[in-house]
């Protein structure tokens, strides 16, 4: 009797770690498949073959609920009278930027991004700028909150990336204090914080020194 006549014995599904893969203790269940090979005698036999399909589909899935990316885009005008806040630092300089908080363009462009990572709507939905209790908030404040809405969403900030767009004045000399404020208040390492900063080669409102405009990208674990 030929082994290919044989009936192929009854496989049951099982479970195979994947701890490696997803960074985290999961399993998934995969079906051992038998299979007829001829060897060199001319003899056939049974081997056992994983049907991984499915823990490929699988693997690429987490990874894509694993780490999701948020942008962020702010502007503020300049205004006279107040203090320019940006990264949470009062720079020297003769006009401040005019908002209901302190109009911290940097903080507002991360906590978008932040938010955005997660599905979430702006800052506007989470401190209206038309609600009294907030004028004049300090922005890391408003940081504080997203680490908080990522903490109950079990989500994890990777890292931000912000740049600064201004004509004036020169920022760069206070990033690293920036980078203290802002681990800070998302409750992570300034070395998770990069802060750049290029004018607008006098093109636009920001190139004519009307305001300062900022953009970020926040990474999250999910």
């Amino acid at each position: 009797m030929r082994l290919q006549e044989a009936r192929p014995p009854v496989t049951t599904p099982r479970a195979v770690s994947v701890s490696r893969i997803f960074g985290r203790k999961r399993s998934v269940i995969v079906r051992i498949v038998p299979q007829v090979m001829e060897d060199a005698t001319g003899q056939n036999r049974f081997c056992a073959a994983i049907e991984n399909r499915a823990l490929i589909g699988a693997t690429s899935a987490a990874r894509c609920a694993m780490t999701r990316v948020g942008i962020g885009y702010d502007v503020h005008p300049f205004e006279e009278g107040r203090p320019l806040v940006l990264g949470g630092v009062t720079i020297p300089h003769r006009f401040g930027l005019k908002g209901h908080s302190d109009a911290d363009v940097l903080c507002h462009a991360i906590a978008d991004a932040v938010l955005g990572a997660m599905g979430e709507p702006d800052i506007g939905h989470y401190f209206p700028p038309g609600d009294p209790t907030i004028k004049g908030i300090s922005s890391l404040k408003i940081l504080e909150k997203c680490a908080a809405l990522a903490a109950e969403r079990n989500a994890t900030i990777g890292n931000i990336d912000a740049s600064l767009i201004a004509e004036a004045p020169k920022v760069l000399p206070y990033a690293a204090e920036m980078k203290i404020h802002i681990a800070k208040a998302l409750g992570i390492t300034p070395g998770q914080v990069g802060i750049k900063a290029t004018t607008n080669e006098k093109l636009g409102f920001v190139g004519r020194g009307e305001g300062i405009a900022a953009m970020a990208v926040a990474c999250l674990e999910v």
